[in-house]
């Protein structure tokens, strides 16, 4: 039968995509600062950076631009996930997650830190889905408030 879902970052991208696609494998979505928003490349931004620069001060420099609280998190993560990732969110793909987000087919539950903001957030929230802030958090939420944090996913798939 169908499945509680829970997706951080680019993984709540994939929940969404996969609520909408296959509704059937999916009970209940809680999404933590999802990956939704459309960011083109640029020069000098993650997306744009060469993989194959990555092993050779690539990654040094990439985190050297990075502000102290992102570099943080940004440290967490493989250094060619991370590129691939950014990429990932200026395709043709992710121009439709706000869309298919503000049409969940499932009970949702929108989890975001002190400071994200989404474009047509109320496009999203009116269609249904449930938006909690958690204060003192940003990206990895689970990691600034794990407490709030496991509170929230147990109330929103109870």
């Amino acid at each position: 039968g169908p499945l509680d879902v829970v997706g951080h970052s680019l993984g709540g991208s994939v929940a969404v995509a996969l609520a909408h696609r296959h509704p059937d494998l999916v009970h209940r979505a809680v999404l933590v600062e999802p990956a939704i928003d459309i960011y083109p490349s640029t020069p000098g931004d993650i997306a744009s950076t060469p993989e194959d620069t990555l092993a050779s001060g690539g990654w040094r420099e990439l985190l050297s631009r990075e502000v102290p609280w992102r570099r943080a998190e940004v440290k967490l993560t493989d250094p060619v996930a991370l590129v691939r990732c950014a990429r990932a969110l200026g395709d043709e793909h992710a121009a439709r997650l706000h869309e298919q987000l503000s049409t969940m087919p499932v009970p949702t539950t929108l989890v975001r830190g002190d400071l994200r903001e989404y474009a047509a957030f109320h496009e999203i929230t009116g269609g249904g889905v449930r938006d909690v802030r958690v204060t003192n958090a940003q990206h990895f939420v689970m990691n600034d408030q794990p407490e709030a944090f496991a509170e929230i996913v147990r109330e929103a798939l109870a």
